[in-house]
């Protein structure tokens, strides 16, 4: 196997960033990984943002604690948070 082809299923299976690290090319490998790292961050936070709003709902009892009552506010939670105005960059 070719060092390039084992490099690009690093990355591609693993964690981007891996591959480059393979290939001994640091600086691309760092950040490749430090974006990575970022965009995980940032879908994880989210993630657990609208997961804590739901589970504050139900302690107040605003929704009951059934399956379907919960399933019912994620999906109003995830309407809402679609809807939302986004910060535009100029």
């Amino acid at each position: 196997m070719r060092k390039w082809t084992k490099a690009a299923l690093l990355s591609g299976l693993l964690f981007p960033g891996i591959g480059h690290l393979a290939l001994k090319e640091y600086f691309r490998a760092s950040i490749l990984i430090v974006a990575a790292v970022a965009a995980v961050y940032v879908l994880t936070s989210a993630a657990v943002d609208q997961a804590m709003s739901v589970v504050d709902r139900v302690n107040s009892g605003d929704v009951a604690p059934d399956a379907q009552s919960i399933s019912e506010a994620i999906t109003a939670s995830s309407a809402e948070a679609d809807n939302r105005p986004r910060m535009r960059r100029s």
